[in-house]
Parts: C-alpha cells; sequence; structure tokens
C-alpha cells in the first residue's frame, strides 16, 4: 500500500465563477469586498489530499471488499464490477481556509467564504483525479462518497479512514 500525499495544490479562484454559483449576479458594491475575500483565501487556503490504490474483492450482493476493510453499499458494488483496482482517497479545502471562514461572524461573508472553501475543496479533488488518470486508465471512472447516498451512508467514512491509515490526519483530516 503506497500512500500518496497531494499538498500545494494550486488554489486561484475565479470571481466570475464565484458570483454565477452564488447568485450575485452583479456585485456593484460588494465587488470590491468579494475581491479581499478571494485575495485573502488564496492566501491561507492549503487545499490537500491523500490516495492509496487497493485491490477491489466482491464479497456479496451489497458489500464490496477495499483495502481490506468491506464498504456496504449496493450502488458502489455495482459500480465496481468488472473493476480489479480502486483507488480511496481523502480530500480536504486545508483546516487553515475552514478556520478563516468559521472566524466570519457576519453571514452573508461566512456564506461567500464557505463556498470558497467549497471551491478549494474541489482543486483537491481535482488534484486526486489528475494524479489517478496514469495509474488508473480506462473508461470505467466513478467517484462515490460515503455519506451522499442513502445506499451508502456516512459511516461508512470509518472503514475508508480505516484503510487510508494516518492519511487522514498528515492531511488535517479527522
Amino acid at each position: 500500500m503506497e500512500l500518496v500525499i497531494l499538498e500545494n495544490i494550486p488554489f486561484t479562484p475565479e470571481p466570475e465563477r464565484l458570483i454565477e454559483r452564488l447568485g450575485f449576479g452583479s456585485m456593484g458594491a460588494m465587488a470590491g469586498e468579494l475581491a479581499a475575500l478571494i485575495e485573502q483565501a488564496e492566501r491561507v487556503a492549503r487545499p490537500r489530499a491523500c490516495y492509496t490504490l487497493f485491490e477491489v474483492e466482491k464479497t456479496g450482493e451489497r458489500t464490496v471488499s477495499i483495502g481490506g476493510r468491506e464498504f456496504e453499499s449496493r450502488i458502489l458494488r455495482v459500480n465496481l464490477e468488472g473493476v480489479s483496482r480502486a483507488a480511496l482517497f481523502i480530500a480536504t479545502c486545508g483546516v487553515e481556509l475552514e478556520r478563516w471562514a468559521e472566524s466570519y461572524e457576519d453571514l452573508l461573508l461566512r456564506w461567500v467564504a464557505e463556498e470558497l472553501c467549497e471551491e478549494a475543496l474541489r482543486a483537491a479533488r481535482s488534484a486526486v483525479e489528475q494524479a489517478l488518470a496514469p495509474r488508473l486508465a480506462g473508461p470505467h471512472r466513478v467517484s462515490m462518497n460515503p455519506g451522499s447516498l442513502e445506499d451508502w451512508p456516512l459511516t461508512q467514512q470509518a472503514p475508508l479512514f480505516e484503510a487510508l491509515g494516518e492519511g487522514g490526519s498528515l492531511i488535517g483530516v479527522k
């Protein structure tokens, strides 16, 4: 098992995309404040990720073993049909950016700061995808998150963290 840590992930939010995603339309009076938030976020953000490649074993109708840990999800089991290797990964916007976002008491500014956290998380996930592209060749690419589906509850994060060992703590995720 080779644990790969990804650090120094580029994070350069695009103001126009952020404005559109937030539904602000024209920022007008808030444009300067948004620009300052983006500049601060770029300075503070340290997105990180870790991953490991594992062999996949189908163990039942609703279970699959990855990295010696059993995951229970019919959808995960179906998505991994015909797949012999899979990557388990953890991605984060970084504790630094999370703390920065939490420091805002103004609800609007905090909402924008949290959206910038989401943007940094997307940068970390993208870095994982880029790193895995040459290692997991083929057309079958699926990404699933424990807790995103009723069929794969958040409690399934426990075996994921166990399989990745110290990876989570090395990138600041508990």
